[in-house]
């Protein structure tokens, strides 16, 4: 079952991922607008792989990794860990938050990897200062702009699940599961009802009853 546990508006105020496609749950994209609003917000993600902000984090990831790689943070492997650390956690407390199961623990782990976000910008706006480092200042600030983005998406998702009203599907109690499975099953009864009713409107009628001549 979809894991549906608020919306979330991106950016531009629309509930889009990267590809334009988003969901009740949202972390959306600032590169979309509000065209699939109505439609997207009836779906939702199964899998914290699915998630477009987790896939930005992850993809800001690979490439603070690249830039720390090239050596240029030599004689300060301490900002690198740190900054590695901090571009890492990010993508793991969405992912860790997003499978816990309820609201509130989502949105204490979405303010965990927010905080990391933070974190991240403010280190790459120390790089981006350091005399060694101006020949990679326009990578530098690709980053800081990318993990900005990210916080903001994390801030309009915390957001909007506290608006939802819906708690997680942890938080269902038995009342709440069985009126659902209630209800799957009338739609069930309903659907083998109306399957009936057809091929009854399809099978010949019966010579018998035809009238005498």
């Amino acid at each position: 079952m979809p894991l549906r546990l608020g919306g979330a508006v991106g950016e531009s105020g629309a509930i889009a991922d990267s590809r334009g496609i988003a969901d009740s749950r949202g972390i959306p994209n600032s590169r979309h607008g509000r065209a699939n609003r109505e439609v997207l917000t009836r779906m939702g993600y199964r899998r914290f792989e699915e998630l477009p902000v987790w896939n930005d984090a992850i993809e800001l990831a690979v490439r603070t990794f690249a830039l720390t790689s090239t050596g240029c943070l030599a004689g300060l492997s301490g900002l690198r860990d740190q900054l590695e650390r901090a571009v890492v956690s990010i993508s793991n407390n969405v992912a860790e938050g997003f499978e816990r199961g309820t609201n509130d623990e989502l949105i204490a782990f979405l303010y965990i990897a927010k905080g990391s976000a933070g974190e991240a910008r403010s280190m790459f706006y120390l790089l981006s200062r350091l005399p060694g480092l101006k020949v990679r200042a326009s990578e530098v600030e690709e980053l800081r702009s990318s993990v900005e983005s990210i916080s903001r998406q994390m801030g309009r998702w915390i957001e909007s699940i506290k608006d939802s009203g819906f708690k997680g599907p942890r938080s269902r109690n038995a009342m709440t599961r069985k009126a659902s499975e209630d209800e799957r099953r009338r739609e069930a009864f309903l659907a083998r009802l109306q399957r009936v009713q057809d091929e009854a409107k399809r099978a010949p009628s019966d010579p018998d009853d035809s009238d005498p001549q």
